[in-house]
């Protein structure tokens, strides 16, 4: 474990960082940067001065608290680093600055304080409004150098506090005082005071010699449910998400859906334990990003029984072979073939025939093939036990191959 890495974007041009500090540098923080980063490069020290909160969500404090648990120092300063060094300084985390001291102490309660619209990171993170702490010691500036009454200053705060953040700006301040702070207008450009640069200069200052021992918590960090399936969705997303990228913001802004992101991020939570369970098991899983198109399973085939084949009817085999226990002395199984066209007929009129040549089994009245074919119910019955007769008079007559002709024939007929 070792290094610095730094959340940074609006509060200080990056050059001017690095002039001051040689660390790994970052975007603005933003939900689940916080755990990547330590999971992944794990540093010595986390400095947050800039955080995204309106258009994705902000910086988690459960992940702050687990950062802390896991050894790494957390300093906070400026911006979104100062509000949550204030609301974590009692289990660990360092607030740096002003900014910071004042949330820390109530003096200043509203997250709209350090907010500001900026530029992409392809333009250095400019901002294109005014934060609200920068007015506030800007007027106090010229408050105290006579240039303002305090009654002037608490009325240019108050108005600059009813603006939304992303329109508050000194032309539309001045703009709004009818030509009354011609002065302050005049001493304005020369004289601002822009309180979060210094505060996050002086975070960086406070890190160019960062503590080498790890950081040891005195609290017990409780991995809830909800921290679970938190560290599935962050698991979930690309490495390059610490990056300012199309995708790592298009995700973020879906967290802003807690209905979808919830369900979406349930299904990648369970697609990740499948996956990983087939890998423990040893299935060799791989996500498959197109469903292949389901094939009918092809008919399975019965193991072909040994014995002595036979053929119905003396016509040629036609169809698959099906297998069944034959009616002879031995015991042995014989195999069948399902019978053609042709030797089905001949089937039916040699066990017809047979009917006739054994009196005793109904004798022709009932024997005849046309009787199982039609006839009363009772006529049907009757000419079922004749073939069932006849079936044993030939097993019991060792005429193995004659059962096998009529079985078949009454499993066509019957």
């Amino acid at each position: 474990m070792s290094g610095v890495a730094v959340f940074l974007g609006p509060s200080l041009p990056r050059a001017q960082a690095e002039a001051v500090l040689d660390a790994l540098y970052l975007p603005p923080v933003r939900q689940g940067d916080v755990y990547r980063l330590v999971r992944d490069r794990r540093p010595a020290v986390i400095g947050i001065v800039d955080g995204y909160f309106h258009q994705v969500p902000s910086v988690w404090h459960k992940e702050i608290l687990w950062a802390l648990d896991q050894g790494v120092h957390v300093v906070g300063a400026a911006s979104m680093g100062a509000l949550r060094a204030a609301e974590l300084h009692v289990f660990g985390m360092r607030g740096v600055g002003r900014i910071f001291e004042a949330f820390r102490d109530g003096v200043l309660d509203a997250d709209d304080e350090v907010a500001v619209v900026h530029a992409p990171a392809e333009l250095g993170f400019m901002p294109v409004s005014e934060a609200l702490v920068d007015i506030r010691a800007t007027v106090d500036a010229a408050v105290a150098a006579g240039i303002l009454r305090p009654a002037d200053g608490s009325v240019l705060i108050g108005r600059a506090r009813a603006m939304f953040y992303a329109e508050r700006s000194w032309d539309a301040l001045l703009d709004r005082a009818d030509g009354q702070l011609e002065a302050f207008a005049d001493w304005l450009p020369g004289n601002r005071v822009a309180r979060k640069r210094l505060d996050a200069l002086a975070l960086l200052e406070s890190l160019r010699e960062p503590p080498t021992a790890p950081f040891r918590p005195d609290f017990r960090f409780e991995p809830t449910l909800v921290w679970e399936r938190f560290r599935a969705a962050a698991d979930a997303e690309p490495p390059e998400s610490l990056s300012d990228s199309p995708e790592a913001a298009a995700l973020a802004a879906l967290r802003l859906d807690p209905g979808k992101y919830l369900s979406l991020s349930g299904q990648a939570a369970q697609r990740l334990c499948a996956l990983a369970e087939a890998a423990r098991r040893g299935a060799g899983a791989r996500p498959c990003r197109h469903p292949r198109p389901t094939r009918r399973p092809a008919p399975r085939r019965p193991p072909a029984a040994s014995g002595r084949p036979c053929r119905l009817g003396g016509g040629q085999p036609a169809g698959r072979t099906v297998a069944f226990p034959s009616a002879g002395r031995s015991g042995q199984a014989g195999t069948a073939r399902r019978p053609s066209v042709a030797g089905t007929r001949a089937a039916g009129r040699r066990s017809a025939e047979a009917v006739r040549r054994f009196p005793g089994a109904g004798g022709a009245r009932h024997g005849s093939v046309a009787a199982a074919r039609s006839g009363t119910p009772d006529q049907r019955v009757r000419t079922v036990t004749a073939r069932h007769l006849v079936l044993r008079r030939a097993s019991r007559n060792g005429n193995t191959r004659f059962a096998c002709r009529f079985r078949a024939s009454s499993r066509v007929f019957g």
